[in-house]
């Protein structure tokens, strides 16, 4: 079946160029350089509220770029997997196959979408290679990356790279073609897999030397502005009962470490987390930037550490709008260093999201939303499996990865009339849940007659087959479905969630304009495609978004 699968996506790539049609062309030259900063978590919605406070290159990008602002992800569980992926392929979960972060097999067991068993894909470790692998072999279609990887010739050379803390991101905008670096929390460093190099690139060995862990961990997080500042008036006073960890501030990182797994848990999740990713950055440009003015680098920079943070703190905790402000700072640094080696009429930057973020439900409580309630995962399997053992007499495990409803292999040895009773039993237990407004089974799912306007569509196309659960719920505004009784999450299609800053900034080219139609971050890949002059994901049927190109450019 995989190796079926895989020739099918390799059919996508062979046939491409027998179906592409130029497209009309621009009067420019794609840029030499373009770094798209994807800052994990970082919702629209920080913006107005902080605006007045950023300085540096957050503000700068919003001032003289293409805003974007009502940008929006079609996504009915916003996260990092199918973020960072959707803005490589353009298209939904339904067509590249990336439901979440990971989903559960029949025995229940979780599946990264980047784990990869295979000896090809082995993760390099300090020692050798680790026991596991990480690939894009789950990502079931070509995406931007791809095709400006087969575009590069030894004329013209096209370097992808993607940068993250996380595997999945660096993997999710790669794809297959291009290369993906990440951060080892074992060993402290960043690494790669034999799915992307033979070896670890000898530049990167030389970062890593000159940036031990031990020498990270020493760092002290210290407010960007005076603790009297009016920037933080907006923040909320400290609220240990909904906050999972203490807070950073004032603090050497090696201080807030409690085990050994956690220590570089602590790291990533201060600003001096970013500031080292925009290291590396500069160490991949001093490294990869060449005279050939025909070559071009696409470099992918995801942005982690504000994800980490903000899931304990809330986005209206001090230390999470402390991060953005230390974020607006070293982007406005590392814009400089850029601008010191490349034209700036040759660099195009694109600032955005993977998704947003709510606010902890009890912060939402205590400001009189009455319905904001916390929907604890353990309890509600244990009561779904406890509803199937009273009434039907069967012990059938449960796990819910929100918004599915996965059953173990004792459900799929029932006939196919008990599965069908089974199954709507435990629709009509979720309906009757506060907080959750509606359940399906799959093949009402995809059977549904759904219009485009409506957030059910999000559902209804963030499924894949084998990677889905049995049922999918939807929970109603301000409902946080979490295996946490602190901290907050980003699970659910709505405004807090989805909504996204999204800003393409090229001096002399993309600048200086408003945009105030609503667009879809799955529109981002074919425009970044049109801006390079090459063929589209296969998969994508997305519009260019507007503002971009001339009138005459806009069609595909």
């Amino acid at each position: 079946m995989k190796k079926y699968i895989c020739s099918c996506k390799y059919l996508f790539f062979l046939l491409l160029p027998t179906f592409y049609t130029p497209l009309s062309c621009l009067d420019i030259k794609p840029p030499r350089l373009t770094i798209i900063f994807i800052v994990d978590q970082f919702a629209y919605h920080y913006l107005p509220r902080l605006e007045q406070y950023l300085t540096g290159g957050i503000k700068f990008l919003m001032i003289n770029g293409i805003n974007y602002k009502k940008a929006y992800w079609p996504h009915a569980k916003p996260k990092t997997a199918i973020g960072h992926t959707g803005l490589n392929t353009g298209a939904f979960a339904n067509y590249h196959g990336i439901v979440g972060n990971s989903w559960r097999n029949e025995k229940l067991q979780k599946v990264a979408f980047d784990d990869d068993l295979e000896q090809q894909a082995a993760v390099f470790s300090p020692e050798g290679f680790y026991s596991y692998g990480k690939s894009a072999h789950n990502i079931m279609v070509d995406g931007v990356s791809d095709q400006l990887m087969l575009e590069s010739c030894k004329t013209a050379p096209i370097t992808v790279f993607a940068l993250s803390y996380k595997s999945g991101a660096a993997i999710g905008n790669v794809g297959e073609l291009g290369k993906a670096i990440w951060f080892d929390t074992k060993a402290g460093c960043f690494t790669s897999s034999k799915a992307y190099f033979d070896k670890i690139p000898s530049w990167l060995e030389q970062f890593n030397k000159k940036h031990p862990f031990d020498a990270l961990m020493k760092q002290e997080w210290n407010l960007f502005y005076h603790k009297d500042s009016a920037a933080y008036s907006l923040a909320e006073e400290a609220t240990p009962q909904c906050q999972r960890i203490e807070s950073g501030i004032g603090k050497k990182v090696v201080n807030l470490v409690t085990n050994s797994k956690n220590s570089a848990r602590v790291f990533i999740e201060s600003p001096m987390a970013n500031e080292l990713l925009f290291d590396l950055a500069k160490k991949f440009l001093d490294n990869h930037l060449t005279r050939n003015k025909d070559s071009r680098i696409v470099l992918w920079v995801s942005l982690s550490p504000l994800d980490k943070l903000c899931h304990f703190f809330g986005p209206h905790g001090r230390e999470t709008i402390d991060m953005i402000y230390h974020l607006d700072y070293q982007l406005k640094r590392f814009l400089s260093f850029v601008r010191k080696r490349v034209k700036q009429s040759d660099v195009l930057y694109i600032l955005t999201a993977d998704h947003g973020v709510e606010p902890l439900p009890e912060w939402l409580q205590k400001k009189g939303v009455k319905n904001a309630r916390r929907i604890l995962i353990p309890s509600l399997v244990k009561g779904i499996e406890a509803y199937i053992q009273k009434k039907h007499g069967i012990t059938i495990k449960c796990a819910i990865k929100v918004p599915q409803v996965y059953l173990d292999k004792t459900f799929d040895l029932l006939d196919k009339e008990k599965q069908q009773i089974i199954l709507n039993d435990i629709k009509n237990y979720l309906e009757q849940q506060k907080g959750i407004k509606k359940a399906w089974l799959n093949c009402e799912l995809s059977e549904e007659c759904i219009n485009k306007g409506q957030i059910e569509y999000y559902y209804k196309n963030q499924q894949f087959p084998g990677r889905s659960g049995h049922i999918t719920f939807q929970v109603f505004p301000y409902t946080l479905v979490t295996k946490h009784t602190t901290g907050t999450g980003h699970r659910t299609p709505y405004e807090w969630n989805t909504h996204v800053p999204l800003i393409f900034y090229q001096k002399g080219v993309f600048e200086h304009k408003v945009i105030n139609e609503r667009v879809w971050l799955l529109q981002f890949a074919n425009s970044l495609a049109q801006i390079h002059k090459i063929p589209k994901p296969s998969a994508s049927t997305f519009s260019l978004l507007p503002g971009l190109f001339p009138a005459e450019d806009v069609s595909y």
